[in-house]
């Protein structure tokens, strides 16, 4: 994915201090999918969606299992939280047992 807009310059977060808003949403269904930022890149970026989850290299969408068709979504704010203005970060998809890295241009295209 490439979002030709850069990380904004923020106050307030430690080390984190550029933003870049990116919605995230997650087909419904009885399972649940974690987000991962990889280890090598931890000191370099991190995540946050859903409401007052914090600034995390990690995180879990739960299942509910309520949806009656597969096309249902749920949608999540948050985004990205940076060292520079610009990255390409990875970020790794699991669900059940299997998963796939995505990388995500922030200011600048992945190679």
């Amino acid at each position: 994915a490439y979002m030709s807009q850069g990380a904004v310059h923020v106050d307030g977060f430690g080390r984190w201090r550029y933003w870049h808003k990116a919605g995230m949403v997650v087909r419904a269904g009885k399972f649940t999918v974690t987000v991962a930022v990889p280890k090598a890149w931890r000191s370099r970026a991190a995540i946050t969606w859903g409401n007052r989850l914090g600034i995390v290299n990690s995180l879990r969408f739960s299942g509910c299992g309520t949806a009656p068709l597969v096309s249902e979504w749920n949608a999540y704010a948050g985004g990205f939280y940076l060292r520079a203005p610009s990255a390409c970060v990875p970020l790794v998809f699991r669900v059940g047992h299997r998963s796939t890295t995505v990388r995500f241009g922030i200011g600048r295209h992945c190679s």
